[in-house]
């Protein structure tokens, strides 16, 4: 006869036992095509292999099963090594982002008065540190008359990159591109740059008259000192 030992370590593997008309188990074997669970039987006992996490993987052995999970027990991490171990981050803390805005001419002209977010406050002990912009302008068919060399800033802060639109005129007729692929360095107050929205704008006036509009990606990271 046969009886079936099943596990939940892994939805490709399964363990049967075979037993003599005497009941005892004379053999197993894995069935499937996952790793092979059971080893080998020794005199009446069935061995199987063990399990081993590694790279931050954590097992949790409970009355029926074994639960396999990231540290943080969420798929939307993943493992980074802290000079020690591989651990859970989220994935927003360290890896670079992008987002893509296009502003239109409304929001152009009021960019001194209003200032553009690009990306809203990421929380608490958490910092948004730009890496690199690329800015398009597209001139439809009036040149602006007066237009600041944009600029990028968290809200209410200090400047943190001027010359955003460096080489590029809003006040001439050309479609150009600017691209910057790195920042320099700024020291700022802690307490102006942690949890506060990135934001593009005009240092010191609304631009006026024209009726181009800008497309800027920009990317960046969440520096998380919780």
């Amino acid at each position: 006869m046969w009886g079936s030992i099943t596990g939940t370590l892994s939805a490709q593997t399964d363990v049967q036992a075979a037993i003599d008309a005497n009941g005892v188990v004379d053999t197993g074997s894995n069935l499937g095509s996952g790793s092979e669970v059971f080893k080998q039987l020794t005199a009446k006992d069935l061995e199987f292999r063990s399990l081993t996490a590694t790279r931050g993987v954590v097992l949790t052995e409970g009355a029926t099963d074994v639960d396999i999970a990231l540290p943080t027990g969420t798929l939307n991490d993943h493992l980074t090594y802290n000079g020690t171990n591989w651990v859970g981050a989220p994935l927003a803390s360290s890896l670079v982002q992008t987002v893509t805005v296009s502003l239109n001419t409304a929001e152009v002209k009021t960019l001194f008065s209003a200032p553009y977010q690009l990306v809203a406050a990421p929380g608490v002990n958490k910092t948004i540190i730009p890496v690199s912009t690329v800015v398009e302008y597209t001139h439809v068919t009036t040149s602006y008359a007066t237009a600041d060399n944009m600029a990028i800033k968290h809200d209410g802060a200090a400047l943190l990159k001027a010359g955003v639109l460096a080489g590029i005129s809003l006040t001439g007729t050309s479609n150009d591109t600017n691209i910057q692929a790195s920042y320099t360095s700024n020291t700022l107050a802690t307490s102006t740059v942690q949890d506060k929205a990135l934001m593009f704008y005009a240092p010191t006036q609304d631009p006026t008259l024209g009726d181009g509009t800008i497309k800027l990606i920009i990317a960046y990271y969440i520096a998380d000192f919780s």
